[in-house]
């Protein structure tokens, strides 16, 4: 997998590595005794529009060597995957991409966006009162504590949140630290006026000077809040530092509502915008009744075939806010999609009617895109800012 990554694999980096790999989930392609592709899942939650926690497989460490590109080893490997998710009721497969015209054959979608924030913290004021609790600086072993508990709160609450293994927190924390990894830098945690743990910051510092003037950033590395008082206590904590005039974290949600704290949005500056998590709907029927809907509203839909995904499916959805029936049927449909455009709709972040746009969707009554992104919409933007 790491030769795969154009990595030359330490003992170290094996060692550390191989108790996550589950010989079950993993596939290898061999040349003769020499593995030239390679791919792998596990199990995770994610969190889809009601809130409603689900069940499905995260996709990881796929790899083609350099030598066997072109020759069809990424596709039987996707599609013996697919195929083994299907069999053990996994709805949804999640995977970040890191070439995006590659995963859309297989029917994954882009679900969800992240993006840079740059936040001028020596300029920056804040206009409202000070928020309620504390903030306070712990050790690694603090943050181990105190951490996954906020984090799992927030989840549970948040579209497209994935879950946090215990060895995920011990590898950011350096109780087991990753091989070539930096140190895991300052952690912070936040408590209400009751003490009760609401947010949680970690960041490391690159220092810089102007002359004799400091001019240093924080690099933000995570930052969560289960409540409005934390959320702002946290970035009030970061940009207040001494020493630092900026400071700047990727892989925050495009819809950062920072900049309605301050007195000038102009000083937090959002970069980088892209795609994060993909999502592929394995079981259609069953994914689409997991999740649930902005309206009620009724639709028929003709997922088409694609290359990785050779049957077609239609499907009659009736969904709204407190739940959703959908079964296969053979009723006129109203729309015709293909998977990857249905997946990416998943999550309520992507509206569909861009995909109509660029001619990928059919529709077979007048309004039924409209009606279609007027159901799958979601007032909270999916986010997922968990690498895997």
């Amino acid at each position: 997998m790491l030769a795969g990554f154009h990595k030359v694999a330490s003992v170290e980096e094996q060692v550390y590595y191989r108790p996550l790999i589950d010989p079950d989930r993993t596939y290898g392609a061999f040349d003769g005794p020499s593995i030239v592709g390679t791919a792998r899942s596990f199990p995770s939650p994610l969190t889809v529009p009601g809130p409603v926690e689900l069940a499905v497989a995260a996709v990881t460490g796929v790899t083609v060597r350099a030598s066997h590109r072109r020759r069809g080893v990424l596709t039987q490997m996707m599609r013996r995957q697919l195929d083994e998710l299907a069999r053990r009721g996994e709805p949804v497969a999640i995977l970040i991409a890191s070439e995006a015209p590659i995963y859309g054959r297989f029917g994954y979608g882009a679900a969800s966006e992240n993006a840079r924030i740059e936040v001028a913290a020596d300029r920056v004021r804040f206009t409202g009162p000070a928020p309620c609790g504390a903030v306070r600086y712990v050790d690694a072993g603090g943050f181990r504590r105190l951490a996954p508990p906020v984090y799992e709160r927030f989840r549970v609450a948040q579209p497209g949140a994935i879950g946090r293994s215990a060895r995920w927190w011990d590898m950011i924390t350096g109780v087991l630290p990753r091989p070539g990894a930096d140190p895991p830098g300052f952690m912070a945690v936040h408590t209400d006026d009751a003490g009760e743990p609401r947010g949680y910051v970690r960041y490391t510092v690159a220092e810089a000077w102007a002359g004799r003037a400091a001019a240093s950033s924080i690099v933000l590395k995570d930052l969560v809040a289960t409540s409005d008082d934390a959320y702002e206590a946290l970035w009030r904590f970061v940009t207040s530092a001494d020493w630092i005039v900026s400071v700047a974290g990727d892989d925050r949600p495009t819809r950062e509502p920072l900049s309605s704290l301050v007195n000038d949005p102009r000083h937090v500056v959002q970069r980088d915008r892209a795609d994060f998590l993909w999502v592929h709907l394995v079981d259609i029927p069953a994914a689409l009744e997991a999740r649930r809907y902005r309206v009620a509203d009724r639709i028929v839909i003709d997922v088409a075939a694609g290359s990785g995904t050779p049957e077609c499916v239609r499907v009659a959805l009736d969904g709204g806010p407190d739940g959703a029936t959908c079964t296969t049927t053979d009723e006129a449909a109203d729309l015709t999609l293909t998977r990857s455009d249905l997946g990416a709709a998943y999550l309520g972040s992507t509206p569909l009617w861009p995909a109509a746009a660029g001619r990928r969707v059919d529709a077979h009554r007048p309004g039924a895109v409209e009606a279609f992104d007027r159901m799958f919409g979601e007032d909270r933007p999916a986010w997922c800012h968990t690498w895997f």
